[in-house]
Order: C-alpha cells, then sequence, then structure tokens
C-alpha cells in the first residue's frame, strides 16, 4: 500500500509549489521590455484660445471691440469683403510686413490671430478674432489690443492729424488703413466723439 504523506511533508510541498509559481512570474516580467509597464506620458494639452476679447480698464492703454462702457477705449469691429481665407491671410501679412511684429499664434479654423508689435515706446499684444468662426457667413473681425506699459491719455491733441484717446487707437485704425478693410459702424462707435486737429 503507498505510504500515507504526513502532514508536515504535505505543507512542506505546498509552500515550495508556490514558491516556485511566484519566482516564474518574476523571471516573466523581467523578461518584459520597461515601456510595456510603464505607460507613456499624455501629450501636453494646448493652450484654450478664449473666445471673445475681453473689454479694457477704464483709461488704460488699450482699445477693444468689447469695450462698450468706455468710449474711449472702444473701437468697432472690422468688416472685410474677400473670402475667409484671403481675409486670413491678408491680416497675417500685414502683421507680418509690418518691422517689430511677431505673429505669436496663428490659428486659421479657430479664425484667430495674436500678436506682439514693437513701438518706440514699448510692446503692445494685439489678438484678433475672426466671427465666421463661431458664426458661418459673418465677416466681422473682433480684437483687442492692450500695450504692456500702461501710459495715462493726454487730454487733448496738440498736433495736426492727432486724434485723443489712447495710442493704441491711432494704430490699430493704422492696421485697418493697411489691410484694406472697413470699420463696421455701431451704436457705441456713435458715442466717441474724437477730437481731430486739421
Amino acid at each position: 500500500p503507498p505510504r500515507p504523506v504526513r502532514r508536515r511533508d504535505a505543507l512542506r510541498l505546498a509552500v515550495g509549489g508556490v514558491a516556485t509559481s511566484l519566482a516564474a512570474r518574476t523571471a516573466r516580467a523581467d523578461e518584459e521590455p520597461a515601456d510595456v509597464l510603464i505607460p507613456p506620458p499624455p501629450p501636453a494639452s494646448q493652450p484654450s484660445i478664449p473666445r471673445r476679447p475681453r473689454a479694457c480698464i477704464a483709461g488704460s492703454s488699450c482699445v477693444s471691440t468689447a469695450s462698450f462702457r468706455n468710449p474711449a477705449n472702444y473701437l468697432p469691429p472690422w468688416e472685410y469683403v474677400q473670402s475667409d481665407e484671403d481675409a486670413f491671410a491678408a491680416l497675417e501679412s500685414v502683421l507680418n510686413a509690418r518691422p517689430g511684429t511677431t505673429v505669436t499664434t496663428s490659428a486659421y479654423d479657430d479664425g484667430f490671430v495674436a500678436a506682439t508689435l514693437r513701438y518706440e515706446d514699448g510692446l503692445d499684444d494685439v489678438a484678433f478674432w475672426f466671427t465666421r468662426a463661431t458664426e458661418p457667413g459673418s465677416k466681422s473681425v473682433l480684437f483687442i489690443a492692450q500695450s504692456r506699459e500702461n501710459k495715462a491719455s493726454p487730454p487733448g491733441c496738440f498736433k495736426p492729424g492727432c486724434v485723443n484717446g489712447p495710442r493704441n487707437r491711432a494704430r490699430m485704425e493704422e492696421l485697418l488703413r493697411a489691410v484694406g478693410w472697413l470699420p463696421l459702424e455701431t451704436d457705441e462707435e456713435k458715442k466717441w466723439v474724437p477730437l481731430l486737429l486739421h
């Protein structure tokens, strides 16, 4: 008859089997490449684009199509007549052709362009929103232009051709003439009365 297995021997055999199984699993894990065990990091998220320009702080060196409550800091949206592709390319071309200008963001699908413009008295950050990105068929452009160094606006003009208000007004009107578009007249624009000396 078969020899009976003692309780101590059975326990010893069970422990040995578990140890062998763990050793085998560890060996297989060591053979697998490290990149299988450690998942790659998620891709870095892209900075989000604001949906609309913000309003300027009253009295600051800034103009925006959103500054309805501060007429001196308000300029009306721009309007173009060419195709969306040509209009976007025209604005980029005018910005890139201007000395001291760096286009920092250009996103055609989002209808957004941002740039930094250098002037004698410092840098201006400008951003443009083509409304066709959210309103199909629209040919308007919203924008904001903010000087990094704020300077108080003079109370009036003392040079021929000067317009009172933040210096950004004249700078954005210069860009408007360069790109060949037209300002979109709004009720807010009628509240602002420029003092022009001839």
